[in-house]
């Protein structure tokens, strides 16, 4: 099983990562950490959001592949998904409730694969 989860950035991926990364391990598969690289973004940027999955699953002893695109991001996800075989999709949501809404509904409509959400401030558990 592949699960596929698309960070917004290193803020997102450090609140995220280690929970994301238990469900990964709970269900025994993989994860591919996705980032997108959009105007302004730089490499670092991504590279850094990446790393906070990828030692959250050396942690966990849980296999992580990163991958960086550049590319609009309903696009990338899409295509990653399907490229990498993924079973489910996980977005999370960001601030900006409006973009993050128009853009979970957009991927969920543009793919058969699975997707769910992780809110905003996710609590520490």
């Amino acid at each position: 099983m592949k699960l596929l989860v698309a960070t917004a950035g290193p803020i997102s991926a450090m609140e995220k990562a280690n929970y994301i990364v238990r469900i990964t391990k709970r269900l025994g598969a993989e994860l591919i950490a996705l980032h997108v690289l959009r105007d302004g973004n730089d490499i670092k940027t991504g590279i850094e959001a990446l790393s906070f999955f990828s030692k959250a699953g050396l942690k966990a002893k849980v296999k992580v592949k990163r991958v960086l695109k550049r590319t609009d991001v309903t696009t990338a996800i899409t295509q990653t998904a399907k490229e990498e075989k993924a079973d489910l999709i996980i977005m999370g949501a960001d601030k900006g409730k409006a973009v993050s809404e128009w853009l979970s509904a957009d991927v969920m409509r543009k793919t058969k694969i699975p997707a769910f959400v992780i809110p905003h401030r996710l609590k520490k558990v």
